[in-house]
């Protein structure tokens, strides 16, 4: 179950970081002068720019739900998988602060300075899921060559 979801949130936090990059490619970042609405109100802004930063928005969303649960499931493996459990608290951690600095980002008024730091905290993210990754599936692909190897000298 939790290797599913971790291949669904790596996939899911790809997505993620390539709607934030298309977002700045397409000049869209700093459209939306409020957060976590885009204008003041509760009025839907129309046009592209807003419908691009909105959308990144609404990824950010859908991609979070994904990754709490993953990073949920990872914790409750602390008894047996305290390694995968520790990785899965500090993806949490590092997503609460990417979305705070997302936030901080818009409310500063798309300073270089917040951009650049929310962009590392976005890499990471990325960085954080790809170790908790691989602590899920090296031991599994480390035994499977194990089990193979073993089966070739006919033990």
């Amino acid at each position: 179950h939790l290797e599913l979801l971790v291949v669904a949130t790596v996939i899911g936090v790809f997505a993620l970081i390539l709607s934030g990059s298309y977002m700045v490619g397409y000049g869209a970042g700093s459209s939306c002068p409020n957060w976590p609405g885009c204008l003041d109100g509760n009025r839907m802004p129309e046009g592209t720019s807003y419908a691009i930063n909105m959308g990144h928005r609404f990824v950010v969303a859908l991609v979070g739900i994904l990754l709490v649960g993953t990073s949920i499931n990872a914790l409750s493996r602390m008894a047996s998988i305290p390694s995968v459990a520790w990785s899965g608290a500090t993806l949490l951690l590092i997503f609460a602060a990417q979305i705070i600095l997302g936030a901080v980002t818009v409310w500063d008024g798309f300073t270089a300075e917040t951009k650049a730091i929310h962009l590392s905290a976005a890499t990471l993210v990325w960085v954080a899921l790809i170790f908790m990754s691989s602590l899920v599936y090296l031991p599994r692909l480390y035994l499977t060559q194990t089990n193979i190897a073993i089966s070739r000298q006919g033990v």
